[in-house]
């Protein structure tokens, strides 16, 4: 079972969180966030993340498209090497285990993914 864990979940909602606004989607990331995000998942689950692949070829900004096949902890290398590319990183990984169907070992199972998050209320 791969997990991730959020911490402290209400300060990405309340603007405590540093963010930058991406032209690109016209949408606003957190960049350090992502990236801490990459780095405790990979740390919790590396065997399991080594173990899937990308379904897709994926796209990204300063850099060549990462073919499909690559495993999951590669994918995560590169948001690790570059903070500005955690937030792409983080959606392309949460998108690839919520569709995994291809392994590098060939299992005939999916590995469950669980979310795990504290309530957003500020009391907590």
């Amino acid at each position: 079972m791969i997990s991730l864990r959020l911490v402290a979940a209400v300060s990405l909602v309340n603007s405590t969180t540093p963010y930058v606004y991406d032209l690109r989607t016209q949408t606003y990331s957190q960049p350090g966030f992502a990236y801490q995000m990459l780095q405790r998942t990979l740390t919790v689950n590396s065997a399991a993340l080594g173990s899937l692949v990308t379904e897709k070829m994926i796209e990204m900004e300063k850099r060549d498209p990462l073919p499909a096949g690559t495993p999951l902890s590669q994918l995560i290398d590169i948001g690790m090497k570059d903070q500005t590319l955690a937030p792409t990183v983080l959606s392309e990984l949460m998108e690839a285990l919520g569709t995994q169907r291809q392994w590098v070992a060939k299992r005939s199972t999916k590995i469950p993914a669980l979310l795990i998050y504290p309530p957003l209320d500020s009391r907590c």
